[in-house]
């Protein structure tokens, strides 16, 4: 005896359809001469680094410079009563650094 398979309903498949590629916005590296490169990188408007009236003045912190702010720095460690180690000399002299001095104060700290 042959009983019929119960038949299931068939949905329709849509069919595959691939995307349309779109051309890139801008053209690669390859495709642009360099006339048109340098034109791109003038209107980029790029201005150079420019340190401030006050900086370049500056000198570089000399010999003397650098002892003196450590001798500052042993003597706020020790004034504070902690422990002289690198680590708490190293803060202090962080800490003095950040010290903010009148611009007329040439004086190392």
């Amino acid at each position: 005896m042959n009983l019929p398979s119960p038949t299931k309903p068939t949905i329709p498949r849509k069919r595959f359809r691939p995307r349309k590629t779109r051309p890139p916005p801008h053209p690669t590296s390859h495709q642009i001469s360099e006339v048109q490169l340098s034109s791109l990188f003038a209107s980029l408007n790029l201005t150079q680094f420019r340190l401030a009236a006050s900086t370049r003045k500056r000198n570089l912190p000399t010999w003397g410079d650098i002892k003196a702010l450590t001798t500052s720095a042993l003597a706020l460690v020790e004034g504070e009563r902690k422990p002289v180690t690198p680590e708490t000399v190293f803060i202090a002299i962080l800490a003095l650094l950040t010290v903010q001095c009148s611009p007329e104060d040439s004086s190392p700290l």
